[in-house]
């Protein structure tokens, strides 16, 4: 009798030569009542249509908020995606834990000073709450800080060669914190704006409807890894211990409210 003998399956390796795309998008128009507007669906398409990726396609995430993963929905589909959509909600994307006084007060900045007054307002608290039920600008940032480094962790575990596109339905100014906050040295040193007086003039402005930022994790084949941001043309390092201890700092904020 002949011993039937199986193919070995060929082994796999992990980590090396891994290209990861992480992209951050504010939501596109909304309605009055806070739906995502026809408008908002079409720029979605548009960004779908456009955006090139692997034949599986890009794996969405998003706040809470109906019109943040409406918005991720649409560009998966527009990409011809072949994984099914699946929610991933994050609450690190979202808009809670803020008052409706602060809201107000924002609303009203914005109204009479404009975007970037009332972002520059919120930022000026730093590590300050403005009042007990909302959350200061530095852990807004590190919310998102959160969910980039999770993402860049999950780099890792790929098999080599592999090459994986995220996508982020968010909100501003989510997104604006978080730029502002983390990435404050570099475009001081480098501004999108050199006119700009202030951290948001330099950035360029607040985020408009379907703007986006991209962290790019690269990992080489000695198993090195960087992170990069694009952001309105320019690029910008992004140091995983910086988020690290972000993600520190919150963790420590998250016990306190326990």
């Amino acid at each position: 009798m002949i011993e039937k003998i199986e193919p070995t399956p060929e082994k796999k390796e992990f980590g090396k030569n891994i290209f990861q795309r992480d992209i951050y998008y504010r939501h596109g128009e909304k309605t009055p009542e806070g739906e995502l507007a026809p408008e908002g669906f079409k720029q979605a398409e548009e960004i779908g249509e456009a955006l090139e990726t692997s034949e599986k396609g890009p794996k969405p995430y998003h706040s809470e908020v109906k019109r943040a993963s409406d918005f991720a929905k649409a560009i998966q589909e527009a990409t011809k995606s072949q994984k099914e959509y699946k929610a991933r909600t994050r609450f690190e994307l979202g808009l809670s834990n803020l008052s409706k006084n602060f809201i107000a007060e924002w609303k009203k900045k914005t109204k009479e000073e404009g975007g970037v007054a009332a972002l520059e307002w919120y930022l000026g608290f730093e590590k300050e709450k403005p009042d007990t039920d909302t959350m200061s600008p530095h852990e807004m940032a590190s919310r998102v800080a959160r969910n980039i480094l999770t993402h860049s962790k999950m780099a890792k575990r790929y098999y080599d060669d592999s090459r994986v596109d995220l996508i982020n339905g968010s909100h501003s100014p989510t997104l604006d914190v978080f730029i502002a906050t983390t990435l404050k040295e570099e475009i001081e040193k480098d501004p999108i704006n050199p006119e700009g007086k202030n951290i948001t003039e330099k950035m360029g402005g607040r985020f408009k409807t379907a703007e986006q930022f991209e962290v790019d994790t690269t990992i080489d084949n000695e198993g090195k890894k960087a992170l990069e941001v694009k952001f309105r043309g320019k690029e910008y390092d992004l140091a995983e211990r910086k988020l690290e201890e972000m993600v520190s700092d919150l963790e420590k904020i998250e016990e306190r409210q326990e």
